[in-house]
């Protein structure tokens, strides 16, 4: 059995002071910012009623999660990290976070730099994101973006920031922050795609002069969205339709497991964490530990492995399908 050496109070010590000061460092960034225009950022959100609602009650949204506030962080410093890079490949930028607006659209945003060298490539917007989704990691082009919530976003941010600027052409630079790769995606300005995302501007401008709470506006019909959206139930509660493919059952013998289920799941994820961290701490301890009233048994398991050539392994692989069930609670929107 592999043995560890306990590390010393000392470096114990200042683990946990890096954890805890990490956690609260995050925790002070985390703010609602007063949003008085339409951001770049989210005028491409595929709900147009998501996109006035950020300006109207901006401060009617809870903060984000930890969590959230963490792939934030990491964006902003991958900013810099991504910028080194290409100058130290040889692609000098200029500008840093420009500030970037719009008045008659009510339109602002920051475009993270430009290509310097105009002569050698021409004029191009450079924006900068970061992302751990395989499906993003493995982009190549603008339409690989434009499948998802998410990148559709990046698509109409980079289109406002290239007809603000009077730009033709950009480049989306997005580390893999798991591989460590840069996926480069060029993109090029479609006029009319952006002329939608102005007249999309116009209609929230309309609506905030009006103070009708957004009416007339386009509203999706999309759980999934609807769900993730800090909006829903706080001050937007629409009737969300779950479509064709939804069976609903009547059914109050699954109902009551599912409600319980849900009660446990704290404890079961409080389980599952311990349990882990129990075992990890008695595995060098022996064969045999006795702690309190509680004993461990630690027993080396042998596993054996054949190692198959991929053209032989090809001969006997098969293919097979099974059901993957994912459970989530329906909020019901707050009065």
């Amino acid at each position: 059995m592999t043995t560890t050496v306990a590390a010393g109070a000392g470096a114990e010590a200042l683990a946990e002071a890096i954890r805890e000061r990490f956690a609260s460092h995050i925790r002070e960034k985390i703010r609602i910012s007063p949003q008085h225009s339409n951001r770049a950022s989210s005028l491409g959100h595929p709900c147009e009623m998501r996109s006035y609602l950020d300006r109207a009650k901006w401060d009617k949204v809870a903060p984000v999660d930890e969590g959230l506030q963490r792939i934030f962080e990491r964006g902003n410093e991958m900013e810099p990290v991504v910028r080194r890079l290409l100058e130290d490949l040889g692609i000098r930028v200029t500008g840093e976070q420009m500030a970037v607006k719009w008045g008659a659209f009510q339109i602002t945003g920051h475009n993270d730099f430009r290509i310097a060298d105009t002569d050698k490539w021409g004029r191009i917007v450079v924006e900068i994101k970061s992302t751990g989704n395989p499906k993003f990691a493995k982009a190549r082009t603008a339409e690989d973006l434009r499948g998802s919530e998410l990148g559709e976003k990046w698509y109409a941010q980079v289109q406002l920031y290239m007809l603000l600027g009077n730009y033709d052409q950009a480049i989306m630079v997005i580390i893999d922050v798991l591989s460590w790769q840069l996926v480069v995606i060029p993109v090029a300005l479609d006029y009319e795609y952006a002329e939608t995302l102005l007249k999309r501007a116009e209609r929230i401008n309309a609506a905030i002069t009006s103070k009708r709470d957004g009416e007339g506006l386009a509203l999706i019909n999309n759980p999934k969205i609807c769900r993730r959206c800090p909006h829903y139930g706080v001050s937007c509660t629409p009737s969300v339709n779950f479509g064709d493919g939804v069976t609903v059952l009547a059914d109050d013998g699954l109902t009551a497991m599912l409600d319980r289920r849900g009660e446990l799941e704290p404890a079961a994820k409080e389980f599952a964490a311990l349990d882990t961290e129990v075992k990890d701490a008695v595995k060098t301890k022996g064969e045999m530990v006795i702690a309190g009233d509680w004993m461990i048994e630690n027993t080396e398991v042998t596993q054996k492995r054949s190692k198959v050539p991929p053209e032989i392994a090809a001969q006997y692989q098969t293919t097979s399908s099974y059901v993957k069930s994912h459970i989530t609670r329906l909020e019901s929107p707050k009065p």
